[in-house]
């Protein structure tokens, strides 16, 4: 700088610094592949950062916006190994984050990615690896990783009469009994109250499990032996304790606090957060990302997106058709694009799923976004819907079809999944027909244990002897 400016060094750094602090200058390694400090005014570096962004812009020609749904479920199904904890630990590790009803995890999101699922490899999850749930509020889950819990939460301010204050390394829920002097039934309700506050969870995915079976309900046992007949107390006290956290140890989760991070620190975690949800889904919009955690939202993450977008981590630019706003993609995300959508590949999902089009607001005529609702896709075509756990079924291909009884597995999930299986599934229409006089009728007949009474038709789910 002096060889260029008559001044003295001491002279001129102030002077800079100054202009820097006021926006007017900015400083560092300014140039690619050159570790040399700059210094450039504001203006002139912003524009030489647009004509680089406009330089990097995708040429790529938009697949239609029906391809959305098959292209983030070819996306998250990739797998490091055949082994199912493995499958198992990336997908949990993709979805990290995602709130989601607690239920639907086990009954819906995990199962749609691997048809092997199992609830005792995600026992087996808990027991091995450094997995944890944290409850969201809701009655929703967000499954991570421990240490890395104020990536999407803030430490709580404290309360007076919180449970943490009995709450000292992991104890077990008979351990708080003896701690507290509180009954059982008021004491579960203060845990699950302190869950749904994001402040404690448990080392075991087992109690959700029951907790979940009893709406997160405890009864009280005097009153539930008094409401009971004399022959039913015993049956009454077993539904007392089987709603009575008492698996695992309960833990208050440590959020490091980042009150105290400087500008710098704030900016890499934004980009880390933002890299959670790249990697969850390869691309990346507003509506996307309208039911993450507040903090992986657009808003907080756009301009984060942008810096990345210069570095070269991410591309932006006009992947999806009818998209309103900008779209950022990773490198692998638009090589899995580029390379197609597998049209012969057959899946299904819950209308609830993280990557299903329902309710996102972008493509019309598609069931709610319940959890009673479910998409089956054959590529890029949406081939049957299902509402109210099969009740109306919409199939937009012809009886004859090739792989109709494939379309079928998301029944025989329902029928069979290894967590609430469901022990019939009753079919009031189809194509907005009575099922009984449905051309699809046979069909069904030829995959299920169908049973015809005066009004509708029934999949029942067969018992192995």
């Amino acid at each position: 700088l002096t060889t260029n400016l008559p001044l003295l060094e001491d002279e001129l750094l102030p002077v800079l610094h100054q202009l820097e602090e006021d926006q007017t200058l900015v400083t560092g390694p300014l140039l690619e592949n050159d570790d040399q400090t700059y210094w450039c005014d504001s203006r002139n570096y912003e524009f030489l950062l647009r004509l680089l962004r406009d330089e990097s812009r995708v040429e790529f020609s938009p697949l239609p916006l029906t391809s959305l749904t098959p292209f983030l479920y070819t996306w998250q199904a990739r797998t490091s190994g055949d082994d199912n904890l493995e499958h198992l630990f990336d997908t949990i590790e993709n979805l990290r984050y995602y709130p989601a009803n607690a239920q639907m995890w086990e009954s819906e999101i995990l199962p749609a990615r691997f048809q092997t699922y199992s609830t005792r490899d995600l026992d087996q999850l808990f027991l091995e690896g450094d997995i944890q749930w944290i409850g969201t509020g809701n009655k929703q889950t967000v499954f991570c990783f421990a240490d890395e819990e104020e990536l999407c939460f803030k430490a709580p301010e404290e309360a007076k009469d919180s449970i943490l204050n009995e709450l000292t390394g992991r104890r077990t829920f008979t351990e708080l009994l003896d701690s507290t002097g509180a009954n059982a039934s008021v004491l579960a309700e203060k845990l699950w109250t302190e869950v749904w506050n994001s402040t404690i969870s448990n080392d075991s995915i087992g109690v959700l499990r029951k907790a979940i079976e009893t709406d997160f309900k405890v009864p009280d046992a005097v009153s539930l032996q008094q409401s009971s007949q004399r022959k039913l107390r015993r049956g009454g006290f077993n539904q007392w304790r089987s709603s009575v956290p008492f698996a695992g140890n309960w833990y208050q989760i440590n959020y490091r606090d980042t009150d105290e991070a400087d500008l710098l620190e704030l900016e890499e975690m934004n980009k880390e957060r933002a890299r959670t949800v790249l990697e969850r889904y390869g691309i990346v919009f507003r509506e996307l990302l309208l039911r993450e955690l507040p903090a992986l939202r657009w808003s907080p993450l756009f301009r984060s997106l942008r810096l990345m977008e210069l570095s070269g981590e991410v591309l932006s630019g006009y992947f999806f058709e009818n998209v309103p706003g900008p779209q950022f993609i990773t490198p692998a995300g638009l090589r899995l694009l580029k390379g197609g959508i597998d049209e012969d590949q057959i899946f299904w999902i819950n209308a609830t799923d993280p990557i299903s089009p329902a309710g996102m607001g972008l493509i019309s005529e598609l069931p709610r976004r319940v959890a009673s609702n479910h998409l089956v896709y054959q590529g890029s075509e949406l081939v049957l819907s299902s509402e109210r756990y099969g009740k109306s079924i919409t199939i937009h291909v012809t009886p004859a079809a090739e792989n109709l009884h494939r379309y079928f597995d998301v029944f025989r999930h329902l029928l069979y999944r290894s967590y609430q299986p469901r022990t019939k599934l009753e079919i009031e229409t189809i194509n907005d027909n009575p099922a009984r006089q449905s051309p699809y009728l046979s069909a069904l007949e030829s995959s299920f244990d169908l049973v015809h009474d005066h009004k509708s038709v029934y999949m029942q789910r067969q018992f192995q002897q």
